[in-house]
């Protein structure tokens, strides 16, 4: 299907402004979990140098669930707004090929199955030759997904552990994965990561 070149510089347009508001947030959150303490407020801080231990500023700082937290949230937004792009950019893909539906009414496990589908069947993307990016993201929506319904934690049970424990193990330098009371894993996210998933 042909596409017209304003509806596709408008979609990419929209997609690459929330990506790059995301990555300029990113950059502020990031600069200010490197320096900033964790006792924020004055009083905080006298707390902490009035311990027993005597902390001084440089031994203040955020712990690895805190920092995990506002990455989660960050991942959490950049799959979110592009969930949302490329739907509306299914709905105008289906809208010029005459379709009888739209996206909301297509059945799938998934939005982004939904998506690769509609990409597929308008013949606007040659998933082969994207495989390993598309992967890449999706494979992040189901750790998005882990954070937003279970803090991080994937059990055995779980239908995609395998998948998930893959992807990390394969990604190092982007996340730990610690294992909690020998039962379950933690995931933890690196800053890499962020900034990995904005590039792809």
């Amino acid at each position: 299907m042909k596409i017209p070149n304003a509806l596709l510089n408008f979609h990419e347009h929209n997609l690459s402004y929330d990506l790059l508001e995301l990555k300029e947030f990113n950059d502020v959150m990031e600069n200010f979990l490197k320096t900033a303490n964790h006792a924020t407020s004055q009083e905080t801080q006298e707390h902490f140098r009035n311990l027993p231990l005597a902390l001084d500023d440089e031994q203040i700082s955020f712990s690895p669930n805190f920092k995990n937290l506002l990455r989660s949230s960050n991942l959490t937004s950049i799959i979110t707004v592009t969930e949302i792009n490329l739907k509306s950019f299914c709905d105008s893909l289906l809208i010029r090929s005459h379709s009888m539906f739209f996206f909301k009414d297509l059945k799938g496990n998934s939005d982004f199955e939904k998506i690769k589908v509609v990409l597929n069947k308008t013949e606007f993307v040659d998933f082969q030759t994207i495989e390993r990016e598309w992967t890449f993201i999706d494979n992040s929506r189901l750790i998005r997904n882990k954070f937003v319904h279970n803090n991080g934690i994937i059990t055995g049970n779980h239908n995609d552990f395998n998948r998930i424990t893959d992807f990390v193990n394969k990604n190092p330098d982007l996340f730990e994965k610690h294992l909690e009371h020998g039962k379950y894993y933690h995931i933890k996210i690196k800053k890499e990561f962020i900034y990995k998933l904005i590039e792809t």
